[in-house]
């Protein structure tokens, strides 16, 4: 078993966002994954990839980010599944946290255009992997999971009644205690794994497993949050472009952005 909680289910969301220009061009579409976990100051956030929330990154200058929607969930007690719905978040009061080195962002001070009602948002409660425990218990060719909304604008691949994200599991293929750094990869701060990331995973939070029999070790801890894939043949037009490895985005990079919020 991984060790990793059902409850994880309920603390992963969607994001949806509008970028705009100052040139008059249509506004753009976007949208991926996050989960909501507590800052240094107790204070709720919802951490996701900057690149889904700074379009500098991906649109180039020019571009700002106007509105941003959460997927809210109705949080009933015993209930295997719980009711959704999409809030706004009130921009100018929202604060866009970013980290200096990697690929993550956190939204905080969250609070919607509207009434949320019993709609609400679920914190998640597991150990970041940033100290010597997890250098100690983690390795090359470990087992992680991450779970998350992939699919392109129309074509999801998650659970359509109940709005619940799906889970994938991957293999850690670089040394998980440094950076994996190369030219095909854009962002820093970042672990390879052989695994299949695509379109919406980004923000997507990556934990370790459970190791059974191993006195002393870690339970599961949360590694990062997956940011990108790379690509067999960046050239080709063949849908099947993935190299079978994906990269996430460290622990270490999303502590520092908590110590912001």
């Amino acid at each position: 078993m991984t060790g990793i909680s059902k409850e994880v289910v309920f603390t992963v969301s969607r994001i949806r966002t509008t970028f705009v220009n100052d040139i008059g061009n249509p506004p753009r579409m976007g949208s991926g994954t996050g989960v909501f976990l507590r800052g240094r100051s107790g204070k709720l956030a919802f951490v996701t990839n900057r690149h889904n929330v700074d379009p500098s990154m991906k649109l180039g200058a020019g571009w700002a980010l106007q509105d941003v929607d959460l997927l809210v969930r109705l949080h009933e007690a015993g209930a295997p599944v719980q009711e959704t719905k999409w809030a706004r978040l009130a921009m100018n009061r929202t604060r866009v946290l970013v980290a200096d080195a990697g690929d993550v962002a956190a939204l905080a001070d969250l609070e919607s255009v509207g009434p949320l009602g019993n709609f609400g948002y679920k914190a998640l409660n597991v150990k970041l992997a940033t100290d010597e425990s997890f250098a100690r218990d983690t390795q090359i060719m470990d087992p992680i999971s991450f779970i998350g909304y992939p699919g392109l604008a129309g074509q999801p691949w998650w659970d359509e009644k109940w709005e619940t994200p799906i889970a994938r599991t991957a293999t850690i293929a670089s040394d998980p205690a440094i950076p994996f750094t190369n030219s095909s990869v854009y962002a820093s701060d970042v672990t390879l794994v052989a695994g299949l990331s695509f379109s919406g995973s980004s923000g997507s939070p990556v934990f370790t497993h459970a190791k059974p029999g191993v006195v002393g070790a870690e339970p599961p801890m949360l590694v990062g949050i997956m940011s990108g894939h790379l690509l067999d043949d960046p050239s080709s037009s063949h849908p099947m472009r993935h190299s079978g490895l994906s990269y996430y985005t460290r622990a270490t990079s999303i502590a520092k952005v908590l110590d912001l919020v």
